[in-house]
């Protein structure tokens, strides 16, 4: 009886034996399925049986059988607390993770993200227009503020600036630049008359019969491309003019109607005046209006334009005169006069910033001109203060003041 029983006992032992892992595997995977937050929690309850289990069934003797008393189940409280361990175990790594995530970020953020401050770049010694395109790719907005004529540096060099270089800011603030006009000319003297009897005056009456050419600068049409030099080293493209950035007048119109106030005064001088044009609808190339004056022998070319820029902030008076080379050698010296001339008058008339007087390689009025020439400038159009006040007929009449007393003293000193 014993010996059918051991028997029974150890193939029932055998039976379990192979099919316990078989349960255990599709239990953990049944486990798995059902809810991803208790993944593990089999391996720690059959670590939990195993432990409160001191002996197996199947391993006991016959004699051992009848003492025989099954482990304790785990009970749910068990299972709870073991999946509660399970969660907080995954939480806590969660966290510890996500915490690495920011610490991390804020690292590659403080090297990474552009700062809202930089160091103002220095611009000292370099061109104008290089300065202005490091200063905009940097995050700043350069801006000229004033141009002051140097011994030691060239035209359009940038003498100065403020904040100075290396100075910590904050980006998009403007950086006031000023810049060099070049050397300062001399006036000839011993050139001017004076009469001993005028009171240190210039000397009046010497301008009679003397001739002036005016040309109004642009027209309602651009002209056609044209060779910058008689070398034809390269072409200049035709420019239409501007308008202004306020009132929309054409350049073309105003420089027409200061030409025409011009004349008037002119010629109650007795000076001679010729136009190179008496109204928009022309087509004159700058040649053109350089033949016209070396045509009626002019004693000197007055074209008068008005200035523009990007900046708007730009404001002020110029005249330029040519600069020297092959074309312009003989009207050279007598053109850089009158712009010192007119520059003074004009700014003083207008009562605008003196710029000063700025030489010209590559303007082909100046290159194909025989005769004294000169281009003024008195006003920006794309400043809208200047602009607004260049629509009225009075300022109209203060820049006509300006280059007929200009003109004057020049005819005085020849």
């Amino acid at each position: 009886m014993f010996s059918f029983l051991r028997s029974f006992l150890s193939m029932m032992r055998r039976k379990k034996q192979e099919e316990f892992p078989k349960l255990l595997i599709e239990g953990k995977k049944e486990s798995r399925d059902a809810n991803e937050n208790y993944e593990g929690s089999t391996d720690i309850i059959s670590d939990e049986i195993s432990r409160t289990s001191s002996r197996d069934f199947f391993e006991l003797s016959p004699e051992e059988i009848a003492d025989f008393k099954p482990p304790e189940p785990v009970s749910v409280e068990a299972m709870s607390a073991i999946s509660v361990k399970v969660r907080k175990k995954k939480l806590l790594n969660a966290v510890i993770g996500l915490s690495f995530l920011i610490i991390i970020a804020a690292i590659l953020a403080a090297f990474l993200w552009p700062s809202s401050s930089s160091k103002v770049p220095d611009f000292s010694g370099l061109m104008l227009s290089v300065a202005m395109e490091k200063g905009r790719s940097s995050g700043f907005k350069p801006k000229v503020i004033n141009w002051e004529y140097s011994n030691k540096h060239p035209y359009g060099v940038v003498l100065s600036q403020e904040p100075h270089s290396g100075k910590v800011v904050s980006k998009g603030i403007e950086i006031n630049l000023t810049v060099s006009k070049g050397q300062e000319p001399e006036l000839p003297i011993s050139s001017i008359h004076v009469s001993s009897d005028s009171g240190g005056e210039v000397s009046q009456g010497s301008v009679i019969g003397k001739v002036i050419c005016i040309d109004p600068g642009h027209q309602l049409v651009a002209p056609q491309d044209e060779w910058v030099d008689p070398g034809m080293t390269k072409r200049n493209a035709g420019e239409p003019g501007v308008r202004g950035i306020s009132t929309g007048n054409a350049e073309y119109l105003l420089t027409l109607d200061v030409a025409m106030k011009l004349n008037t005064l002119l010629e109650k001088d007795g000076i001679k005046v010729v136009l190179t044009r008496d109204t928009g609808e022309v087509d004159l190339s700058n040649i053109a209006r350089a033949e016209i004056a070396a045509n009626n022998d002019a004693d000197l070319l007055v074209s008068i334009h008005f200035n523009y820029t990007d900046d708007p902030s730009e404001n002020g008076t110029a005249t330029i005169y040519p600069s020297k080379n092959s074309w312009t050698e003989a009207i050279y010296e007598r053109s850089k006069t009158a712009a010192l001339y007119i520059q003074k008058e004009l700014s003083k008339s207008c009562e605008t910033k003196d710029i000063g007087v700025f030489q010209n390689n590559e303007m082909t009025l100046f290159n194909w001109s025989s005769v004294p020439v000169v281009q003024v400038l008195p006003v920006y159009l794309s400043n809208a203060k200047e602009d607004e006040e260049l629509a009225l007929d009075q300022f109209r009449w203060k820049v006509a003041w300006g280059l007929r007393n200009g003109i004057e003293d020049y005819l005085r000193s020849l």
